[in-house]
């Protein structure tokens, strides 16, 4: 899987791409071209290099990069994109004046010889590019250099979306109420984990988190959390949002169904994955709806892969983690995760809505409803 085929996955790493600060055109086709991760070794590699550079940019420095590195900068923004013309030279045509201006034949034939060297140095160059500004990142960002899980358990603490702090960033610059980013614990292993919660309980943004942090690993980034250890997968499959497809027809409930069904896909293919699923079922009613989850949840449990799930149906069995969001304290949301026994599912809709402000007569209709249930 390349850089680029993922940028659209909804976690937000077309987001953590465009804030890497990369100055040239190489830097930025390299990057976008570059595959996954898949081995231990290039993950251990590439975090080696990247530790040992941004330590020696902004630890050793006292935290202040030299003059040297904006220099450095201002050289790569002046690195041009010659992958057409090495194209040309690897087919032996000679060289146009686009390409060399007035250098003739002789030259184009002296340079077909070194394309290997030519292609290495810019793609050095292009890696030392991508280094630095996933260095400056890290440090603008407050990211973390994470290890490889040793157990197959993936273990984020202080878990955090650059996305909705810079977000909250913007609105207090620019006068609005200051918000704080409340960062999450989470561990998973090679288990299915179900997520429940009050509706605005960031179920959702969890399940976006770890896409964006398990992609920022295997592609050699920094990572969103205080500290981070991450088992490596072979495939990421991800079902967010409205899967609505109005070009093809498809509703909400066919589409959901067809991206679930292209994650149990890839799970009888044997990959070795992380699948991430957002309310499964949640546009059928709630009898079918609470079937499908369960069966869902039966076809992936004893799998070689990790799958985090939320959901607002109340699932039977005991072969799935339960994780619960504390949910409303003193009229604020607590979003820390907290282990949770069957059966206690959260029925906390109204008293989000109240603290909304929405209408009361409704909301007590509501309540008196319930009561009559």
């Amino acid at each position: 899987m390349l850089f680029k085929e993922c940028l659209d996955i909804p976690c937000g790493l077309r987001f953590m791409f465009d804030q890497l600060q990369l100055q040239s055109s190489c830097g930025r086709s390299r990057m976008l071209n570059a595959s996954m991760m898949l081995s231990r070794q290039d993950i251990e590699a590439s975090y080696s290099v990247l530790r040992n550079c941004y330590s020696r940019l902004y630890k050793q420095t006292g935290g202040n990069a030299s003059s040297s590195l904006a220099a450095l900068k201002h050289r790569l923004m002046c690195l041009r994109d010659i992958s057409g013309t090495i194209e040309r030279l690897q087919k032996n045509l000679v060289l146009d004046d686009v390409d060399l201006f007035d250098i003739r034949e002789n030259l184009s034939s002296m340079l077909l010889g070194h394309i290997a060297e030519i292609k290495g140095a810019i793609d050095a160059i292009s890696d030392l590019d991508i280094l630095l500004a996933k260095c400056l990142q890290i440090k603008i960002m407050g990211l973390c250099l994470p290890s490889i899980a040793e157990d197959c358990t993936t273990e984020y603490k202080g878990l955090f979306h650059p996305y909705i702090v810079h977000v909250y960033e913007s609105q207090a610059a620019l006068g609005g109420k200051k918000k704080t980013f409340q960062p999450v614990d989470l561990s998973f292993g090679l288990e299915s984990v179900t997520i429940i919660g009050a509706n605005m309980g960031g179920k959702s943004v969890v399940l976006k988190m770890a896409a964006l942090n398990q992609l920022l690993f295997q592609f050699g980034f920094g990572v969103a959390a205080r500290e981070a250890a991450i088992d490596i997968k072979e495939d990421i499959r991800v079902c967010i949002g409205d899967d609505q497809d109005l070009s093809s027809g498809l509703s909400s409930f066919a589409g959901e169904v067809k991206a679930i069904d292209n994650v149990i896909r890839g799970v009888r293919s044997g990959s070795r994955l992380l699948a991430l699923i957002d309310e499964p079922a949640r546009t059928t009613n709630p009898i079918e709806g609470t079937a499908l989850v369960e069966a869902l949840l039966n076809i992936l449990k004893d799998r070689n892969i990790s799958v985090l799930m939320t959901t607002h149906y109340n699932v039977p069995g005991d072969f799935f983690r339960r994780l619960k969001v504390r949910g409303l304290s003193d009229g604020k949301m607590d979003y820390t995760l907290t282990e949770t026994a069957e059966g206690e599912i959260p029925h906390e809709a109204i008293s989000v809505a109240r603290s909304l402000g929405v209408d009361p007569e409704w909301l007590d209709a509501a309540e008196s409803v319930l009561k009559d249930k």
